[in-house]
């Protein structure tokens, strides 16, 4: 069994997570967001669907605590034929089989259940059942049964109205329901709503039909509960530790998960051991007990008293049951409340761990190995930052454990902030929490995303740790080829402007390989709700554009702008028609380093001949198999590329002039990263406008570069 959807209204930080915006979780889940963002309401969310509770006596239960409004939580449980299996009772099993929803998106049959609570009534949260019913409110089966009870007392009560009075009002209402029972039966008060489920099912295509909540079958609320629904473990972070260390909080609920196989072994020779012994029949007790009546009968002759023990079972005894901690340098042992909070917290890693072991059978804790799993009942476990107190090889171990836990008909959402613990190929859902501008939880489904976003291919790239830490927190984030576009980037643009600050702001730059590699993430990113920025370099324009841009006329001016570069080309001496092949498939490395030679040469004063044209020729033909766009004066095309840059910052993307290294001025001996490790603005900028190297832009005030981070940073 397992919780593979939840939609939540109005409960706590979050107004409305349902339909397309209802969280979905598959068994090993994970919930990831900044602080204060809504995981743990998510988690509580969960709690209060499934614990039994009385009224909640907490106004904060409510959407900024408007107690005026319903609390609604609503789960779906994917149910197999073993789950049904645990209902013992065969009656009761059919009756809630047959209140599955059938076909629930891509599962087969799923159970729905929902709880409602409204903080102006006196009543605790409802607990209903949730199943397909018509949209139209006439025909559901609440609506008609109360029709038919109005009828059914008119016909007890008005001489004039007979059965048959009767008969003739509900099939004339209920047109289609009534065709499905035998005339003779239509005077009957029962089959109007026995047949109901019948009805519903054949006529569902032509019916408009919504999942809304109705009463469970009869009989069926507690076995749902009880033999059904999975036992829900809460571990939350350490601030709440203190209150739920204790027996009854989660360490004593994972011990009572382990060692589930064990107490009904030790049942079995405890009952063995305490055959004839009956400790009520006691001499002491009778005396007790007919003290009491004595005292009892002087106002009340006809009462007598006696004890109702519970019954002598290992559940009694391991409802006390505690653990100790020994430490070696102590004479004696600790209480689990008395240690430090990284020992309360690998206690309860060990415990998960343990729980693993005997779930996967690498532990038997009874003489009957089988026993141990087919005894264990199903658990749902919420962990709320888990990582807390783990260094992050204990964290992987953690992840593993729960892995292994979830294997067999378990189930763990947990919160967290560590990367570490963010590993698509193990987890079954990654979800995104944040707060929105109207401060409400939202939740973006990361693993969905990134199905339908990114070739299996490319998932390695965009999940691998690096990556998820830089951006997996961020809600915004910029985007450059390699580390000289961000070593310049963060350098220049506090200089530009002191509030432009990417160490202070907390703005990642996330460097990613390469101009595919941009676009790629920028995409992914953007859908998974980031605010994305990226930076790319002119030679993007060649293939590119068309995959970062959604709007046409951006693509539209990229592909002008290649049209001109070409045409402005192809008219220039360069014609590549004009050029020998042995020459235009001259190697740009083997061109460049004869080149450097030949400047050599000339600078020194030595002879040139013809053979050195020819070779200036062949670098120029190598120019010509680089993007065209990258070689040509920017004179020759600037009312396109200008007109492009322009659309592409409307779309959080700067197309830079040529290259990052073109915006400042380095020192041409060095190489690119050298230089840019080197740039200092104050000093490279101190004889020389910054400005002159960017990008001036006709409808704006600013160049291209001031566009672009003003736009980051007044976001």
């Amino acid at each position: 069994m397992k919780l593979v959807n939840i939609e939540i209204e109005r409960f706590r930080s979050i107004k409305n997570q349902t339909a397309e915006g209802s969280i979905e979780f598959q068994g090993l889940d994970c919930l990831v967001g900044e602080n204060n963002a809504g995981k743990t309401n998510i988690l509580s969310a969960v709690r209060f669907l499934l614990r039994e509770e009385k009224k909640p006596n907490d106004e904060e239960l409510f959407w900024q605590k408007r107690d005026e409004e319903v609390v609604k939580v609503r789960g779906f449980f994917e149910i197999s034929s073993e789950d049904l299996d645990r209902i013992k009772d065969v009656e009761k099993r059919d009756s809630v089989r047959d209140a599955l929803i059938s076909e629930y998106e891509s599962y087969n049959r799923v159970l729905g259940i929902c709880r409602q609570f409204d903080g102006e009534g006196d009543s605790s949260p409802s607990f209903k059942l949730l199943q397909r019913v018509p949209e139209d409110e006439d025909l559901r089966k609440s609506s008609i049964e109360e029709v038919r009870n109005k009828l059914w007392k008119k016909q007890k009560t008005d001489t004039n109205y007979s059965k048959a009075d009767y008969r003739k009002e509900m099939a004339d209402r209920y047109e289609r329901l009534a065709d499905i029972i035998p005339r003779d039966k239509q005077r009957n008060k029962g089959i109007w709503t026995s047949k109901y489920q019948e009805f519903v099912n054949q006529n569902e295509e032509e019916l408009a039909m919504t999942i809304a909540p109705t009463d469970f079958p009869q009989g069926t609320v507690t076995v749902v509960r009880e033999d059904l629904l999975p036992d829900v473990i809460t571990i939350p972070a350490v601030k709440e530790m203190d209150s739920t260390t204790k027996r009854g909080g989660e360490v004593g609920e994972l011990v009572d998960a382990i060692s589930e196989g064990v107490k009904e072994e030790l049942d079995k020779k405890l009952k063995a051991q305490l055959e004839g012994f009956d400790f009520q029949d006691h001499d002491g007790i009778t005396k007790i007990e007919n003290h009491i009546t004595d005292h009892l009968s002087e106002t009340f002759d006809d009462r007598e008293v006696s004890f109702d023990f519970p019954s002598f079972s290992m559940n009694y005894i391991f409802s006390g049951a505690d653990i100790k901690i020994d430490e070696t340098h102590l004479d004696g042992s600790l209480s689990k409340e008395n240690v430090g909070e990284g020992v309360k917290r690998t206690l309860i890693f060990s415990l998960l761990r343990t729980l693993a072991d005997l779930q996967q059978g690498r532990l038997s804790v009874t003489t009957d190995e089988e026993d141990d799993k087919r005894k264990a009942p199903p658990l749902l476990i919420l962990f709320e930052e888990a990582e807390l107190y783990l260094y992050p090889q204990l964290q992987k171990q953690l992840l593993s454990a729960l892995s292994k836990i979830t294997d067999s008909q378990n189930q763990v959402i947990f919160s967290t902030h560590s990367p570490v613990l963010i590993d698509h190929t193990i987890l079954d859902t990654i979800n995104i929490v944040r707060k929105n501008d109207a401060e409400a939880t939202t939740v973006t489904q990361f693993h969905s995303v990134l199905v339908r976003e990114v070739d299996e291919s490319d998932r390695p790239l965009v999940t691998d740790l690096n990556s998820v830490s830089e951006y997996i927190f961020s809600d915004q984030i910029v985007l450059v080829e390699g580390a000289c576009d961000r070593i310049i980037l963060q350098k220049l643009a506090p200089h530009l402007d002191s509030e432009w600050d990417f160490r202070t702001s907390g703005i990642p730059i996330m460097e990613v390989g390469g101009k595919s590699e941009v676009t790629r993430f920028h995409n992914f990113l953007s859908e998974l709700g980031i605010t994305t920025y990226s930076i790319l370099d002119i030679d993007a324009v060649q293939d590119q554009i068309e995959n970062i841009s959604d709007e046409p006329a951006s693509i539209e001016l990229a592909e002008e702008l290649q049209e001109a570069a070409e045409d402005e080309f192809d008219s220039s001496e360069y014609n590549h028609n004009n050029l020998p092949t042995e020459i235009t498939h001259e190697s740009w490395d083997n061109a460049f380093d004869r080149l450097e030679d030949l400047e050599e040469k000339i600078r020194n004063g030595n002879p040139v001949n013809e053979s050195h044209a020819d070779m200036v020729t062949k670098v120029l033909a190598a120019c010509e198999t680089k993007n065209i766009t990258d070689i040509l004066p920017a004179s020759a095309v600037e009312e396109q590329r200008v007109a492009l840059v322009e659309a592409l910052l409307k779309e959080n993307v700067l197309l830079l002039s040529g290259e990052i290294e073109d915006y400042y001025p380095r020192d041409q001996d060095m190489g690119k990263r050298e230089a840019a490790l080197a740039f200092d603005p104050k000093t490279d900028y101190e004889n020389v406008e910054p400005r002159s190297f960017f990008q001036s832009l006709p409808n704006h005030e600013r160049p291209d570069v001031d566009v672009f981070l003003q736009r980051v940073f007044e976001n």
